[in-house]
């Protein structure tokens, strides 16, 4: 400024006239400044939880046509022009607050409110849907929440037993399905993206996730999303997504300690159990979280300790049952920078050792119920964990966040079958709130890496073991309201890269949400899926007991598109709030990556030479009807929880006379190769129930799971045949005949008792009836048990 004005003091040439032009701009700025200063004040404040008094980050404070957002301490800050002034306090899942205040020239107000959490619903609040923040029942596909409690309560040793509870889900043999999305493909290349905390967490070399492996002491929620999801998440998210949520600390310090033990009971056939006498295996389970804040910095650390003797005994001259024993531990740090309002910067890490004996086939369905096949049980020693370090940035309505992770599985196995792989994920995200067009705007783009190196992947082009995987993507996602009606829609670009072969393809999704009425709500959705094959489907090499598994160099990615219709009712009877739920869906497939049987050795040995290999299927069609129930709160002066769904499936191979292989001279299709020749998909299910209720009256808590799956009607014929043959005599064939059509009912049951306000005893039965059932054929599921577990929490 004073350049300018000696510039202009120079033109007027007069020192006399300079220095009354001086004053004149001097005065001039200086009112200027003043009145501008003086036309505005500041308004300052914290946004609570009125109940918690725990902040509530990411508040929106609406003035006029703009606003701010309140940063991750829940403040805010923003010019208002003097006088009477108007603020609205939006949070989702709390009742919305205006403020009418008023405020001199200058001023500088300080409004602090706290908001009431809304009680006519639910008020789940997911962000899986669209990466932000969300109303469940404004998610524009169908999704399913499992609470905390549901797995803690029940005694779970792991997420997947509570997974199993969400309608729609099974998990078969380690592997999740999601509407029958899947079926069963030897623990490679899920078709359900696994999440902790939005990042995956499935393997890089085989695609599958490590259930024991994932923290479930430190459980927010778990978020079921369902149908493609490809857009946002990438390959894996074919059928959908399971996203486990992990908490961080509130204001309050907080400790939780959990430890059960428990016996296996004597199975339905009883002289088919391993054990003599009342020498019942064991399980043991322990785990611990704690979480507080000290300063600026919050803390979270938890662990597991698990020993499980097993209820499948040794081979036939053998001295090893199958077992599982780890250790785990878990911390996470995230520091709030105090400088800079809104950034915050962190590192969550997760390890464990892990060693477990398991099979993949039993010894025979009568005296060898409970023992293992020869030669196919696999002893195995894992060292498995992540480091995640990440950048996260606030400010107003937009955020950018930069994470990270590096996962690291190492399984030493004892038949030829060690895999080691490192997978690096890097993602930027941007989004960003347009609060005038109420519109949110999701975007970013990522890259992984994988390093692979294993015996059980050897059939590689130099026959190495050593393999790598890259994988790049960028994806842009919109979701704006016009009036009621919110409209979602995305697209992503990614490129998959195996050793010297790649491809890139795009995917797109859209959707749409509708309240028709106050809390009836219509969706409509449809996205496309893909999926390119893991390391493990092209180069997996191996031979467990008498089966063989070849590798595919020539398997190509597999293409969908997932479509469904749905209608979201909020209810209430007395103070119980929930949501009944009923949608259509529909998934095509194309080139669908599924194990097959057939001759694909080239030993000129006929039974050598028959094996299990990943193979396309032409075109597959999945299509049903899904209802559910979720809802919590009292009727009369019980506390009741409940989480009840039943979904039915039509599973079809839509062509299942093509040519999948002719290796060897020998013509394999789908049809040749199934024991149900009808065109159903195989490891499929028609129909299954699921519910869970608990209800709690002064210190007692009874719940009550149930589970019902119809039989699986296809499985490869090999199994069946090889029974009659005498080659693999299992008895299966005439297990399944006896029970062709049957469903599977399994109970579980638990009471509680709160003996104070930080201690709970409780007893636990699972398959209470003590059913004996296979999922997968040739693996038995476990006889009933019984367990006693404290829990402390102060």
């Amino acid at each position: 400024m004073g350049s300018t004005r000696n510039l202009i003091c120079k033109l007027v040439n007069t020192k006399r006239k300079c220095m009354r032009f001086k004053t004149f701009v001097s005065a001039l700025l200086g009112l200027c400044s003043v009145t501008l200063t003086a036309q505005q004040a500041t308004i300052s404040g914290v946004v609570r939880d009125v109940k918690t008094k725990e902040t509530l980050p990411g508040t929106n404070v609406l003035y006029k046509e703009t606003g701010v957002v309140t940063n991750l301490d829940g403040k805010y800050s923003l010019k208002v022009d003097a006088g009477e002034v108007k603020l609205t306090y939006q949070f989702i899942g709390f009742e919305p607050q205006t403020k009418v205040i008023t405020v001199a020239e200058g001023e500088q107000k300080n409004l602090d409110v706290n908001l009431n959490e809304i009680a006519q619903t639910l008020s789940t609040i997911v962000v899986t849907g669209g990466k932000f923040e969300q109303k469940l029942e404004e998610v524009t596909m169908s999704m399913d929440v499992i609470r905390p409690n549901l797995a803690t309560d029940k005694g779970s040793t792991n997420i997947q037993e509570a997974i199993n509870q969400s309608p729609g889900v099974q998990v078969v043999d380690n592997e999740p399905q999601i509407r029958g999305g899947s079926g069963f493909n030897f623990g490679a290349g899920s078709r359900v993206m696994i999440l902790v905390d939005d990042i995956p967490v499935l393997t890089g070399d085989a695609g599958r996730p490590k259930w024991s492996f994932l923290p479930l002491e430190n459980l927010e929620q778990i978020e079921v999303l369902k149908g493609a999801a490809s857009v946002l998440y990438g390959s894996a998210a074919l059928s959908g997504v399971i996203n486990i949520r992990t908490a961080y600390p509130g204001p309050e310090p907080q400790t939780k300690v959990n430890f059960s033990t428990g016996i296996y009971d004597r199975p339905q056939t009883d002289y088919a159990k391993p054990w003599t006498g009342i020498n019942y295996p064991t399980f043991t389970n322990m785990n611990f979280f704690h979480s507080r804040q000290i300063g600026n910095l919050d803390v979270v650390w938890g662990g597991n300790l698990y020993a499980d003797e097993g209820f499948v005994g040794p081979e036939p001259g053998g001295n090893v049952s199958n077992f599982e024993r780890r250790a785990r531990t878990n911390v996470s740090l995230r520091w709030r920078d105090k400088k800079i309002q809104g950034l915050s910067y962190g590192l969550n890490t997760n390890f464990m050792l892990s060693g477990a004996a398991s099979s993949l086939v039993l010894l025979d369905v009568d005296s060898g119920l409970y023992s293992n096949y020869p030669g196919s049980q696999s002893i195995n020693q894992a060292y498995t964990w992540y480091i995640d370090p990440y950048v996260s940035y606030v400010k107003e309505n937009t955020k950018h966040s930069f994470r990270n992770r590096w996962l690291h599985s190492d399984e030493r196995n004892n038949n030829a079958q060690s895999n080691a792989s490192d997978w690096y994920f890097t993602e930027y995200q941007y989004s960003h709130k347009f609060t005038g067009l109420d519109m949110n705007l999701t975007a970013g783009v990522m890259t992984s890496f994988t390093t692979s190196k294993a015996q059980l992947y050897i059939a590689n082009e130099d026959s190495s073991g050593e393999s790598s995987g890259m994988n790049n993507a960028a994806y842009l996602q919109l979701d704006k309201k016009f009036g009621k009606l919110n409209v979602s829609t995305g697209a992503r670009y990614e490129r998959f890269q195996i050793n010297d072969d790649g491809e890139s393809r795009p995917v797109f999704r859209a959707g749409l949400n509708y309240p028709v009425a106050k809390y009836t709500f219509l969706r409509a959705s449809w996205g496309q899926g893909y999926r390119f094959p893991t390391i493990a489907e092209r180069y997996i090499s191996t031979q467990l007991g008498p089966v063989r598994i070849f590798p595919n160099f020539d398997v190509r990615s597999e293409n969908s598109w997932n479509a469904e219709f749905g209608v979201k009712q909020a209810l209430k009877i007395g103070e119980f709030k929930g949501f009944f739920d009923v949608a259509v869906f529909r998934q095509e497939v194309e080139d669908a990556i599924e194990f097959n049987f057939g001759s694909f050795g080239n030993t000129g040995d006929p039974l050598q030479d028959l094996g299990f290999k990943s193979i396309n299927v032409s075109k597959s069609r999945i299509q049903g009807l899904e209802t559910s129930l979720a809802g919590k709160g009292k009727i009369g002066e019980v506390d009741i929880a409940a989480l009840i769904g039943y979904t039915y499936m039509d599973p079809q191979n839509l062509d299942p006379e093509a040519l999948i292989d002719s290796t060897n001279g020998t013509i394999v299709t789908y049809k040749s190769s199934s024991s149900d020749t009808s065109g159903i998909l195989k490891y499929r299910f028609d129909y299954m129930l699921k519910g869970d209720v608990q209800a709690t009256y002064k210190k007692f808590t009874l719940g009550v799971s149930y589970r019902m799956l119809s039989f699986m009607r296809n499985v490869d014929n090999v199994f069946l045949l090889f029974d009659e043959l005498g080659i693999l005599p299992t008895g299966i064939k005439n297990y399944r005949d006896e029970r062709l059509g049957d469903p599977t009912h399994v109970f579980d049951l638990r009471l509680i008792y709160a003996a104070t306000d930080q201690f709970k005893i409780s007893l636990i039965s699972n398959n209470l009836m003590n059913n004996e059932y296979m999922i997968r054929p040739l693996k038995i599921e476990k006889p009933r048990t019984w367990q006693v577990q404290l829990s402390w929490a102060f």
